[in-house]
Protein backbone atom coordinates (compact mmCIF):
# COMPACT_ATOMS: atom_id res chain seq x y z
CA UNK A 1 0.00 0.00 0.00
CA UNK A 2 2.87 2.39 0.22
CA UNK A 3 5.72 3.38 -2.07
CA UNK A 4 9.10 4.53 -1.51
CA UNK A 5 9.93 7.71 -2.22
CA UNK A 6 13.20 9.09 -2.04
CA UNK A 7 14.01 12.09 0.83
CA UNK A 8 14.05 14.73 -2.57
CA UNK A 9 10.65 13.71 -4.37
CA UNK A 10 9.22 13.93 -0.98
CA UNK A 11 10.06 17.15 0.11
CA UNK A 12 8.89 18.13 -3.46
CA UNK A 13 5.21 16.74 -3.22
CA UNK A 14 4.61 18.13 0.17
CA UNK A 15 6.13 21.88 -1.03
CA UNK A 16 4.90 21.89 -4.23
CA UNK A 17 1.81 24.90 -4.34
CA UNK A 18 1.31 25.06 -0.52
CA UNK A 19 4.67 26.34 0.79
CA UNK A 20 3.75 30.24 0.32
CA UNK A 21 -0.14 29.71 1.83
CA UNK A 22 -0.79 30.25 5.55
CA UNK A 23 -3.35 28.20 7.37
CA UNK A 24 -6.64 29.89 7.02
CA UNK A 25 -9.73 28.33 8.32
CA UNK A 26 -11.93 30.00 6.06
CA UNK A 27 -10.20 28.04 3.16
CA UNK A 28 -10.84 24.71 4.91
CA UNK A 29 -11.38 21.94 2.70
CA UNK A 30 -15.18 21.98 2.27
CA UNK A 31 -17.42 19.21 1.86
CA UNK A 32 -17.85 17.51 -1.45
CA UNK A 33 -14.17 19.31 -2.68
CA UNK A 34 -11.34 16.80 -3.76
CA UNK A 35 -9.35 16.96 -0.28
CA UNK A 36 -5.67 17.80 -1.47
CA UNK A 37 -3.18 15.07 -2.07
CA UNK A 38 0.13 14.48 0.44
CA UNK A 39 2.34 11.91 0.96
CA UNK A 40 4.35 12.02 4.48
CA UNK A 41 6.78 9.71 6.57
CA UNK A 42 4.63 7.53 9.12
CA UNK A 43 6.37 7.32 12.72
CA UNK A 44 8.25 4.16 12.86
CA UNK A 45 9.86 2.61 15.63
CA UNK A 46 13.25 1.85 13.53
CA UNK A 47 14.60 4.61 11.44
CA UNK A 48 16.67 3.92 8.43
CA UNK A 49 17.34 5.56 4.75
CA UNK A 50 14.23 4.13 3.35
CA UNK A 51 11.38 5.32 5.21
CA UNK A 52 7.70 4.28 3.88
CA UNK A 53 5.97 7.60 2.67
CA UNK A 54 1.73 7.09 3.57
CA UNK A 55 -0.13 8.53 0.36
CA UNK A 56 -3.48 9.98 0.46
CA UNK A 57 -4.01 8.17 -3.08
CA UNK A 58 -3.00 5.06 -1.60
CA UNK A 59 -6.24 5.25 0.71
CA UNK A 60 -8.87 6.84 -1.63
CA UNK A 61 -9.08 8.55 -4.74
CA UNK A 62 -6.95 7.11 -7.43
CA UNK A 63 -5.92 3.53 -6.33
CA UNK A 64 -9.20 3.33 -3.32
CA UNK A 65 -9.06 -0.63 -3.36
CA UNK A 66 -11.78 -1.93 -0.43
CA UNK A 67 -11.55 1.96 1.20
CA UNK A 68 -15.24 3.08 2.07
CA UNK A 69 -14.08 6.00 4.20
CA UNK A 70 -10.69 7.53 5.45
CA UNK A 71 -11.03 9.64 8.55
CA UNK A 72 -7.90 12.09 8.39
CA UNK A 73 -7.09 13.43 11.89
CA UNK A 74 -4.89 16.58 12.36
CA UNK A 75 -3.31 15.74 16.01
CA UNK A 76 -0.23 17.32 18.29
CA UNK A 77 0.82 16.03 21.89
CA UNK A 78 -2.47 16.79 23.64
CA UNK A 79 -4.23 14.19 21.05
CA UNK A 80 -3.57 10.99 22.80
CA UNK A 81 -7.09 10.23 23.48
CA UNK A 82 -8.53 10.83 20.29
CA UNK A 83 -5.96 8.61 18.97
CA UNK A 84 -7.04 6.00 21.10
CA UNK A 85 -10.86 6.73 19.77
CA UNK A 86 -9.98 6.60 16.58
CA UNK A 87 -8.14 2.83 17.19
CA UNK A 88 -11.54 1.84 18.71
CA UNK A 89 -13.75 3.44 15.73
CA UNK A 90 -10.59 1.43 13.03
CA UNK A 91 -11.27 -1.22 15.29
CA UNK A 92 -14.82 -0.93 14.72
CA UNK A 93 -15.24 -0.12 10.84
CA UNK A 94 -12.25 -1.63 9.15
CA UNK A 95 -13.56 -4.00 7.88
CA UNK A 96 -16.60 -2.20 6.38
CA UNK A 97 -13.64 -0.28 4.23
CA UNK A 98 -12.40 2.58 6.79
CA UNK A 99 -9.22 3.92 7.15
CA UNK A 100 -7.30 6.36 9.35
CA UNK A 101 -4.29 8.55 8.61
CA UNK A 102 -3.26 10.91 11.82
CA UNK A 103 -1.72 13.61 10.99
CA UNK A 104 0.81 15.11 13.98
CA UNK A 105 2.00 18.41 13.91
CA UNK A 106 4.24 17.71 17.05
CA UNK A 107 7.84 17.39 16.97
CA UNK A 108 7.91 16.76 20.24
CA UNK A 109 9.78 13.05 20.36
CA UNK A 110 8.09 12.35 23.91
CA UNK A 111 4.36 12.54 21.73
CA UNK A 112 6.30 10.31 19.12
CA UNK A 113 7.44 7.75 21.81
CA UNK A 114 3.73 7.77 22.93
CA UNK A 115 2.66 7.35 19.41
CA UNK A 116 4.71 3.98 18.78
CA UNK A 117 3.57 2.60 22.30
CA UNK A 118 0.20 2.70 21.90
CA UNK A 119 0.40 0.53 18.61
CA UNK A 120 -1.88 1.95 16.28
CA UNK A 121 -3.38 -0.33 13.58
CA UNK A 122 -3.43 3.24 11.08
CA UNK A 123 -0.24 5.39 10.19
CA UNK A 124 0.97 8.46 12.51
CA UNK A 125 2.33 10.69 9.81
CA UNK A 126 4.80 13.63 10.26
CA UNK A 127 3.86 16.97 9.71
CA UNK A 128 5.32 19.23 11.86
CA UNK A 129 6.28 21.76 9.08
CA UNK A 130 2.49 22.16 8.92
CA UNK A 131 2.41 21.78 5.23
CA UNK A 132 -0.23 19.56 4.49
CA UNK A 133 -2.14 21.26 7.34
CA UNK A 134 -1.89 24.63 5.35
CA UNK A 135 -3.06 22.76 2.24
CA UNK A 136 -6.20 21.93 4.30
CA UNK A 137 -6.58 25.15 5.62
CA UNK A 138 -6.21 23.84 9.40
CA UNK A 139 -4.85 26.31 11.66
CA UNK A 140 -4.06 24.14 14.76
CA UNK A 141 -5.37 20.31 15.87
CA UNK A 142 -7.56 18.99 16.67
CA UNK A 143 -9.56 18.92 12.98
CA UNK A 144 -10.81 16.24 11.39
CA UNK A 145 -12.06 15.01 8.16
CA UNK A 146 -14.04 12.41 6.81
CA UNK A 147 -13.48 11.44 3.06
CA UNK A 148 -15.37 9.28 0.66
CA UNK A 149 -13.56 6.69 -1.26
CA UNK A 150 -12.86 9.20 -4.33
CA UNK A 151 -10.83 11.59 -1.66
CA UNK A 152 -14.06 14.03 -1.09
CA UNK A 153 -14.59 15.58 2.00
CA UNK A 154 -17.85 14.68 3.36
CA UNK A 155 -17.52 16.20 6.55
CA UNK A 156 -15.10 17.56 8.91
CA UNK A 157 -14.76 19.15 12.86
CA UNK A 158 -12.72 21.49 14.20
CA UNK A 159 -13.10 19.73 17.63
CA UNK A 160 -10.96 16.96 19.56
CA UNK A 161 -12.23 13.24 18.83
CA UNK A 162 -13.54 12.57 22.03
CA UNK A 163 -15.63 15.88 22.38
CA UNK A 164 -17.10 15.34 19.00
CA UNK A 165 -17.53 11.48 19.42
CA UNK A 166 -21.35 11.62 18.14
CA UNK A 167 -20.76 13.61 15.16
CA UNK A 168 -17.40 12.41 14.06
CA UNK A 169 -18.78 8.52 14.91
CA UNK A 170 -22.29 9.46 13.12
CA UNK A 171 -20.24 10.57 9.89
CA UNK A 172 -17.75 7.27 9.78
CA UNK A 173 -20.55 5.41 10.09
CA UNK A 174 -22.69 7.12 7.71
CA UNK A 175 -20.04 6.94 5.17
CA UNK A 176 -19.03 3.17 5.44
CA UNK A 177 -22.45 2.37 5.21
CA UNK A 178 -22.56 3.83 2.25
CA UNK A 179 -25.00 6.65 3.58
CA UNK A 180 -23.20 9.41 2.71
CA UNK A 181 -21.47 10.24 -0.75
CA UNK A 182 -19.42 13.17 -2.72
CA UNK A 183 -21.33 15.53 -0.52
CA UNK A 184 -22.49 14.91 2.92
CA UNK A 185 -22.80 16.56 6.28
CA UNK A 186 -21.01 19.17 8.10
CA UNK A 187 -20.39 18.60 11.79
CA UNK A 188 -18.76 21.16 12.64
CA UNK A 189 -20.05 24.19 14.91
Amino acid sequence: MHRLLTPLALIALAITPAFAQQADPSKVARIGTIAPAFALYAYEKDSDDKKEAVELDDYCGMRPGDTTAVLLLFVDGTSMDDLQLAQSWYRKFSRQGLEIIAVSQDGDPEFRSAVLKANLRFPVVDDRLGIVAKRYGVPSAPFSFVLNQECRVSGFSNKTAVADTDGLAAAVEAQVNGQIGSVGISFDD
